[in-house]
């Protein structure tokens, strides 16, 4: 996790220069991992808890031992902190150095709009990367072992997507990335922001389909939008409905089992309802009543 003075020294000779190498853009990009995640590795390296067992302990003195790596842990903060002086101290005096940076942060968290202005797409990238680290694993529906919901965070945590052998990824923000990772399959929904979804039911009616034929076949799918709780709910709570039989607030109530945040529009699942299914309507009034309570937890802006 630490970054070496000469590794240092070569980002930002190679920041400095109009023109980057492409052997050089590997330590452009340590430098951008240091600024984006520079509050997580200021916590330095954790001592590690020696679980006592005669034979695997080998030392003789365990005071000294923790000591040692209690110097070792002061010794890379230490490190840290310089270059991490070092590279702030560079990035306040270079405003090309900065612009790159923040074209690095954006391309690598998000998908860049040609409409979006830097601003934007700098907040987007930061909030992306809060989310990897704050809820960047996807979530299970309970008795469901092939239906995942999550955040942009969790379509961005390639370890965690192949630890729970994701297969397919069906992604309804814009902002976030799409077709990020060739070990998946993609369906990618560009242009839906918020409760808009509720003039795209037949691209919804699309997705239900794909979920049914990812069961079918023995995968398992992550439906994703920006926060995890709106659209990307939206979508699994229509799959419950047309292939469980289940009402919107019966299968949204299954999802808040293990993702309490789920908030699908339910006007959008009312109208779903009334448009591609039969004898397994929910009253209209019920749904505006669940879509108030949930209003304010939406995602528009992504």
């Amino acid at each position: 996790m630490t970054c070496s003075n000469t590794n240092l020294d070569l980002a930002l000779s190679a920041l400095a220069a109009p023109n980057v190498a492409s052997e050089e853009r590997g330590a452009i990009w340590r430098v951008t991992a240091r600024l984006t995640l520079i509050g997580l590795l200021m916590m330095g390296t954790a001592i590690r808890t020696r679980v006592s067992n005669a034979e695997s302990l080998k030392t003789e003195s365990p005071v000294d031992d923790y000591v040692s790596a209690a110097n070792n842990h002061v010794m890379q903060r230490r490190l840290l902190e310089d270059n991490d002086q070092t590279l702030l101290s560079f990035l306040s005096e270079s405003s090309f150095a900065r612009k790159k940076i923040t074209d690095l942060i954006i391309h690598r968290y998000t998908a860049t709009l040609p409409s979006e202005v830097e601003s934007d797409g700098l907040d987007n990238a930061i909030e992306a990367i809060e989310l990897l680290e704050s809820d960047g694993e996807p979530i299970q529906v309970s008795g469901h072992p092939f239906l995942y919901v999550g955040s942009v965070g969790s379509s961005l945590n390639l370890g965690a997507l192949r630890r729970n052998g994701i297969t397919h990824v069906i992604n309804w923000s814009t902002s976030a990335k799409c077709n990020e990772f060739a070990d998946f399959e993609y369906m990618c929904f560009t242009g839906i922001r918020g409760q808009d979804i509720q003039g795209h039911l037949a691209e919804l009616d699309k997705a239900v389909e794909l979920v049914e034929s990812i069961r079918k076949s023995g995968g398992r799918v992550l439906s994703h939008c920006w926060y995890g709780k709106n659209r990307s709910v939206t979508l699994l709570v229509a799959y419950l409905m047309k292939y469980e039989e289940m009402s919107a607030t019966q299968a949204n109530d299954l999802i808040k089992k293990t993702r309490p945040q789920a908030a699908p529009y339910f006007n959008a699942l009312n109208e779903y309802s009334k448009r591609y299914l039969s004898g397994n309507t929910e009253n209209a009034t019920t749904m505006m009543e669940m879509e108030a309570k949930t209003a304010s937890n939406n995602d528009a802006n992504h």
